[in-house]
């Protein structure tokens, strides 16, 4: 049986889940068209450290010709193209990590507050048996006097922790 706390929490994390999903499957799919990057391109353009956006300046200087390369026998288009190639690769890889930051923050949101009420509800809970404990003939007597005693040990080895 599912409780209150993992209803309310199911349908905005299945919602972050499809979203992550959805934002995903392009990349993926993009992914497969750039599976076989030559890398050896950023060194032949001197672009190794290079930001996307200036590896995409370069590709259009060697196609004008502004730019040109060590090696005469290679074709300046052909090295743009790749270099473009792999601009959009690095772009693509920026791409997952701002999705895969912003889901683990949203997730990591929703377990936080999922968190804290479930606490709310283990206080709530243990201070109602803790009322019913005081009245007579109570079976929640021994129970929760054991619960209280384990609280207290538990809290002074935290504190020795520290």
């Amino acid at each position: 049986m599912a409780t209150m706390n993992e209803n309310r929490y199911a349908r905005p994390t299945t919602e972050l889940l499809n979203a992550f999903q959805a934002g995903l499957a392009p990349l993926l799919a993009e992914a497969q068209d750039l599976w076989d990057l030559d890398f050896d391109v950023l060194d032949l353009t001197g672009c190794r450290q290079a930001s996307p956006a200036r590896m995409r300046r370069t590709a259009m200087r060697l196609r004008s010709g502004k730019v040109g390369l060590r090696s005469a026998d290679l074709d300046p288009n052909d090295v743009a193209l790749r270099l473009e190639r792999v601009a959009r690769w690095f772009e693509m890889m920026e791409a997952l990590l701002a999705l895969i930051t912003k889901t683990s923050a949203e997730l990591g949101k929703l377990l936080g507050a999922a968190d804290a009420e479930m606490e709310l509800m283990a206080v709530d809970t243990f201070l109602e048996a803790k009322q019913r404990a005081r009245q007579p003939r109570s079976s929640l007597a021994e129970p929760v006097h054991n619960l209280r005693r384990e609280l207290r040990l538990h809290q002074r080895r935290g504190k020795a922790r520290t």
